[in-house]
């Protein structure tokens, strides 16, 4: 069994990134620092769960962007993916889903892959349109915000629970080729591996280069800013009843009481 799975690289939300007002995005500069897409973390950890229980499945791991992204496509072979490729697109900043997608696709239509595995949605935009863009570019089908999967190699499909809205869920039967999405938290990702950090060492990571112009798309954003601060409060006055009563107005006028 063949699998792929999709990695972006993000701001480090801890490194406090800055915001460029004039390019609509974050600045790249000091002390920003990047890393892999903690959705995309759930989504690694799924493939190799699947690979130590289908026998002879290789998962390729796939990140497009400047050269910086390799780095996160070797914290991805230190977890246990085999292969590592890179999308080389050097363009610093927003790149739509619809480009991201058709780049993706482009890769993956003559690769032969069974299960094309992603993040639910990415921490930077939060968009969720890649994933569901790049299947419908290949033409295969696809699930998204899946909780659980369980592929079978032999009849060509994957059975996926998907978490809907209102704590609902629904299983899904996928034909293969397939593209799923991982919701958050259904699995804990692991720790890379000594044995694994030293081969991410030493992996090649295979370079491809798209056709596609690089184009600047600082168009399409028109605006990006942190979110502000309200700082308003209201104390409640009165005895303890009164208090209660003026709390229960307050939520039931919030809709937070039925």
């Amino acid at each position: 069994m063949k699998i792929l799975v999709l990695i972006k690289q993000v701001p480090d939300l801890e490194s406090m990134p800055c915001l460029d007002e004039q390019k609509g995005w974050v600045k790249n500069s000091a002390p920003l620092k990047y890393r892999m897409n903690p959705f995309d973390e759930y989504a690694v950890e799924e493939t190799l769960r699947i690979k130590e229980t289908i026998d002879g499945t290789c998962v390729d791991g796939l990140s497009l962007g400047p050269p910086r992204v390799c780095e996160t496509l070797r914290r991805a072979v230190a977890m246990g993916v085999d292969r590592a490729f890179h999308i080389d697109y050097p363009l610093e900043g927003f790149i739509p889903a619809q480009t991201t997608a058709k780049l993706i696709a482009g890769f993956a239509g003559s690769a032969g892959y069974d299960l094309i595995v992603a993040g639910a949605m990415a921490e930077d935009d939060m968009q969720a349109l890649v994933g569901p863009m790049t299947a419908e570019i290949l033409g295969v089908s696809c699930a998204v915000s899946v909780v659980k999967s369980d592929p079978d190699p032999v009849c060509k499909t994957v059975r996926v629970l998907c978490e809907m809205q209102s704590s609902r869920r629904r299983e899904i039967l996928l034909s293969m080729p397939a593209l799923i999405t991982i919701q958050s938290g259904v699995n804990r990702p692991r720790y890379p591996s000594v044995r694994n950090m030293l081969r991410s060492r030493v992996q090649e990571i295979k370079t491809v280069i798209t056709a596609e112009p690089v184009k600047d798309f600082q168009k399409y954003t028109q605006t990006v800013s942190l979110p502000k601060r309200s700082g308003k409060t209201r104390f409640i006055e009165g005895s303890l009843g009164e208090k209660a009563e003026k709390l229960l107005a307050v939520l039931a006028k919030k809709s937070f009481l039925r």
